[in-house]
């Protein structure tokens, strides 16, 4: 378990009950700018997505622009901005006092407590060189913690992804399963897939493992994963090359690893539950194909991803 692997040496951390929500986004801005510790900047996420579910969706997505690093949210973080419309209650779940079998109700957004469980700061081995900040936050539809991701910037922190936090908390209608927004095309699965693989590659091994394992269907290819990983420490770019604009004449190395974008080609049922779906791979001359498994919950699980292995176009460039 996740929570095993938890510095014994830091203290729980229950940050205190909002007095009110945001109300302005220049003095959020200022307090986002303030900020040099990453669990009161991923408190102040919170605040953001709180406004946006319980508020003033306008206002809170200025307010999350403010606290997000520079992108577009529901192009560049489809997962993020899906569960912000289809499932905020997974939010909800990291609120003390919740809980899935009532479906997270009783939350007052004006008054609620988060308990930081850990706080992790990461150098990563790949893509980026600033410093990034795992900030782990019990939830009540969760057994481990679930961090937010935030990225060091000019001094203080932006939140870079909130993936993990929002991919692997149990429903809100008390299923022992998950749902996971954004899921109901393959676009999103494959998004998700490969964040996993940027998280895993830049030194974030177990939340990487978590969201494949998490995204993978129950009769999927799971020995897949292990020979997966091993080709993400071995070859990268075989998974760096999937994200648009990225391409050989620059190493694969021109995308951002929370921020990034992801072309299906075509798509094709092959049974009532089973989709075939083409990416398109800017090191590649031809799209690679996966497969997902439709869900009785209508989303989508990765099933089937062996193409996503195979070798891509060697880097015209150095990449180190």
């Amino acid at each position: 378990m996740r929570v095993a692997l938890l510095s014994l040496a830091l203290a729980m951390l229950v940050l205190p009950a909002t007095a009110q929500l945001p109300t302005s986004v220049d003095d959020f801005s200022q307090k986002v700018a303030a900020t040099e510790d990453p669990a009161e900047a991923a408190e102040l996420f919170f605040q953001a997505v709180y406004t946006y579910t319980h508020g003033d969706k306008g206002l809170g997505g200025d307010l999350l622009e403010a606290i997000l690093i520079d992108a577009k949210l529901e192009r560049d973080m489809p997962t993020l901005y899906a569960a912000l419309e289809e499932t905020p209650w997974v939010f909800d779940s990291y609120a003390e006092g919740t809980s899935a079998e009532n479906g997270y109700e009783g939350i007052d957004p004006e008054a609620y407590e988060l308990e930081v469980m850990d706080v992790e700061t990461v150098e990563p081995k790949a893509l980026l060189e600033d410093e990034l900040a795992l900030v782990y936050f019990a939830s009540t539809g969760s057994d481990d913690p679930r961090p937010v991701i935030l990225k060091s910037v000019d001094g203080g922190w932006r939140v870079a992804t909130a993936t993990p936090l929002v991919a692997g908390v149990r429903s809100a209608d008390g299923n022992p399963g998950v749902d996971i927004a954004g899921t109901a095309t393959p676009d999103g699965v494959i998004h998700l897939f490969l964040e996993a693989t940027y998280l895993y590659s830049m030194g974030m091994e177990d939340e990487g493992e978590y969201l494949l394992y998490t995204i993978l269907s129950p009769d999927g290819y799971e020995n897949d994963i292990a020979k997966l990983l091993g080709v993400v420490e071995e070859e990268p770019i075989n998974v760096w090359a999937y994200a648009q604009g990225n391409g050989p004449e620059d190493a694969y190395l021109d995308f951002d690893p929370f921020a990034f974008q992801v072309k299906i080609t075509r798509t094709q049922e092959l049974q009532d539950d089973l989709i075939k779906a083409f990416i398109d791979c800017p090191g590649a001359d031809n799209p690679r194909p996966f497969q997902c498994h439709l869900t009785r919950r209508g989303q989508l699980r990765m099933y089937e991803f062996s193409s996503m292995r195979l070798d891509v176009k060697q880097p015209e460039t150095e990449r180190w």
